[in-house]
């Protein structure tokens, strides 16, 4: 029976996955009437606990295969044993890929957020012509470095009204790190600038449960990994062992994916857009930071001299967070993130998104986009 079981799960999720790919209207009604009213409301049952359910569930469930495996080989026949846990396996595997697809899947092929935003038109223009404007570019990256340098004062004016001793040694900078809070507030105020996003954007709108930090991060580290959406009961966790200002960042991209947006680029955009717009400071500047990195590396490709000049205007600390930021994952450049990383670029194209790694940085394009959109314009620096 739990062979049969199984197929017909197997069938049914190859069915749903296959549908999304040839019908991308199919899709986005998915997205729009069953997606949401699942992830709302299984969120809001896995949301009630601190950890993250999926995690617990896995380590359960290798302890059981595991357990059951063993017991083939207690005395007496072993062959009936042996396939009644192969079909437990079998019935498994499907149920999983089920929930796959029905919680992830099929939204790779709905409706981009860049068309939802409006934005999708102004990145065709800059698809028609070879790589990026650079004046634009540059633009771009000196109106972030502007409001890295408000973010700054802003926390050296906090300093010193809560009394944080200078360093004379280094002007500009505090005895005391930069703290972007502890994970419950994380976790709290990511929740509060989705919403917040959400009045602007209202295909982000719905009940958001709290992204939770990783048990099992030094794992994920290993592989290069900041966050992960988990389909398996619509969890947004983050690697709690990442540097500083990756973290705010990394929960707003995870909670976009439970919106249905699974394109890594657009939810690069999306937590890049919460954070700016958050009231937390923290939140503000880990997303100018993040912002930053990806401009700035598209700048560096574009015109190096540009990126160098400007890259002297951001302030010291944040600089110092930025080398903290990469002497961190050095330490993790290794096979396994190598497999992972190709593992995650077949993953990717499967799903639709033919750059595959290379479409995290995508969010370049929305950046330029919404940036002429919302007519960023710098007025510290001359772009020349």
């Amino acid at each position: 029976m739990v062979w049969l079981e199984g197929t017909v799960l197997l069938i049914l999720a190859a069915g749903l996955y296959y549908l999304s790919m040839v019908n991308a209207a199919f899709a986005e009604w998915y997205r729009e009437n069953i997606y949401r009213m699942i992830s709302e409301q299984v969120s809001r049952i896995s949301g009630t606990v601190p950890f993250s359910v999926t995690e617990l569930a896995a380590g359960l469930m290798i302890l059981i295969l595991a357990g059951s495996f063993l017991g083939i080989f207690r005395k007496g026949p072993k062959a009936g044993r042996f396939f009644r846990w192969l079909g437990g396996t079998y019935l498994t595997a499907a149920v999983l890929a089920m929930l796959y697809v029905t919680n992830c899947g099929i939204n790779y092929r709905s409706v981009p957020f860049s068309e939802k935003s409006g934005l999708a038109a102004e990145i065709r223009k800059n698809a028609e012509s070879d790589g990026y404007d650079r004046l634009a570019l540059a633009d771009l990256c000196a109106y972030i470095a502007e409001r890295l340098n408000e973010a700054e004062g802003k926390r050296m004016e906090h300093a010193e009204d809560n009394g944080m001793e200078r360093n004379a040694e280094n002007v500009g900078e505090t005895r005391t790190a930069v703290s972007y809070g502890a994970e419950t507030e994380i976790g709290e105020e990511a929740r509060k600038a989705m919403e917040g996003l959400s009045e602007e954007y209202p295909d982000l709108s719905g009940y958001y449960p709290i992204p939770k930090p990783l048990v099992t991060s030094r794992i994920f580290s290993e592989q290069q990994v900041t966050g992960i959406y988990l389909p398996f009961f619509v969890e947004a966790a983050w690697n709690r062992d990442i540097p500083g200002y990756n973290r705010p960042f990394t929960a707003c991209h995870e909670l976009s994916h439970l919106r249905g947006f699974m394109r890594e680029d657009e939810a690069n955009f999306i937590a890049f857009l919460a954070c700016i717009r958050s009231d937390n400071a923290a939140f503000a500047r880990s997303g100018w930071l993040e912002g930053w990195v990806y401009a700035g590396n598209a700048l560096a490709a574009e015109d190096p001299e540009a990126f160098s000049a400007l890259y002297g205007e951001i302030p010291e600390s944040m600089k110092k967070e930025l080398a903290e930021n990469n002497a961190y994952w050095d330490r993790f450049r290794g096979k396994a993130a190598e497999v992972h990383e190709k593992v995650n670029d077949a993953y990717l194209r499967a799903g639709g998104q033919e750059e595959g790694v290379k479409s995290y940085g995508r969010i370049v394009d929305l950046m330029l986009a919404h940036a002429r959109r919302q007519g960023w314009k710098t007025v510290s620096y001359e772009i020349m």
